[in-house]
């Protein structure tokens, strides 16, 4: 992993390869990530192997940066405290899951891009392939609730569990991120009542 990764937030026109030198580790306004949010909504597959489908909604998303390293999430429209309260046998979709030059790690390993939904993007002249992961939540073995991270296939690449929590928050989901040694961990809260940790690593060129 470079040494410039500081930590694992990044801008949203990091989808297109553009950089932000100077401005390691600052959010984007909600304003900028709703404009890249809508351009990664017409890059956006329209078939999956997913067994869930996120209805993303672009007035809300989330992103920050750290140079070309980043995440850009866009909520599902219908997400809601009420929407996991009622949560039974299916997974429900909570989200989509854009990266730059990340993967999301398994059980301390980094996800292979031959297992995630790579998207060509081009906007303004730039192109570039980032990996989409779709977050989805639902009962584990145990009934506690798990996030479930899919990318190309049927089955999850991660599953994470899920932590009851009371905050405010003004976005339906937002996150905070830290690095540890060649990872990051990032920590996702979903409207104000839950919050899950996933590890994401730099996805080899």
């Amino acid at each position: 992993m470079k040494t410039s990764l500081k930590s694992l937030v990044i801008t949203a026109s990091a989808l297109v390869a553009w950089t932000m030198p100077g401005f390691a580790q600052e959010m984007l306004s909600r304003e900028e990530a709703m404009r890249y949010a809508f351009v990664a909504a017409l890059h956006e597959p329209s078939t999956t192997q997913a067994p869930i489908r996120v209805d993303s909604d672009l007035k809300r998303p989330v992103a920050g940066h750290d140079g070309d390293y980043g995440v850009l999430i866009l909520p599902e429209t219908k997400l809601s405290a009420a929407t996991l309260q009622g949560i039974q046998g299916d997974v429900v979709p909570v989200g989509q899951l854009w990266l730059r030059k990340l993967t999301p790690m398994a059980d301390g390993s980094a996800i292979d891009e031959s297992q995630l939904q790579m998207v060509r993007i081009s906007h303004e002249g730039n192109t570039t392939r980032v990996p989409l992961c779709l977050l989805g939540v639902r009962k584990g073995k145990e009934g506690a609730l798990e996030l479930v991270v899919y990318s190309k296939g049927k089955e999850p690449l991660v599953k994470v569990p899920m932590t009851k929590v009371s905050r405010t928050q003004s976005l339906p989901i937002e996150f905070t991120s830290e690095r540890e040694s060649d990872s990051g961990r990032v920590t996702l809260r979903l409207v104000g009542q839950y919050e899950a940790t996933l590890f994401l690593t730099e996805l080899p060129e």
